[in-house]
């Protein structure tokens, strides 16, 4: 049973992740066309999946960890 549980977890987050996702409008911004609540089911297939566009490692300032001169981003 727990091995049923784990595959649906795994399968949820993948879907999430790659296909589509679910999201509910938390303003009245947009309240001439959606309104406050409404439940949106966004496409992300069409644009694939992403991936973080970062220029510097985490958790780094300016050099990388235990050395003195190795940089921690691209310039």
């Amino acid at each position: 049973m727990a091995g049923c549980i784990d595959l649906a977890v795994i399968a949820v987050t993948l879907i999430n992740i790659f296909c589509f996702q679910e999201y509910k409008i938390p303003t009245g911004s947009m309240e001439k066309t959606l309104l406050i609540g409404d439940h949106l089911y966004v496409s992300k297939v069409a644009y694939g999946p992403r991936i973080p566009n970062s220029h510097c490692i985490p958790f780094t300032q300016h050099t990388m960890p235990l050395t003195k001169w190795t940089k921690s981003y691209v310039e």
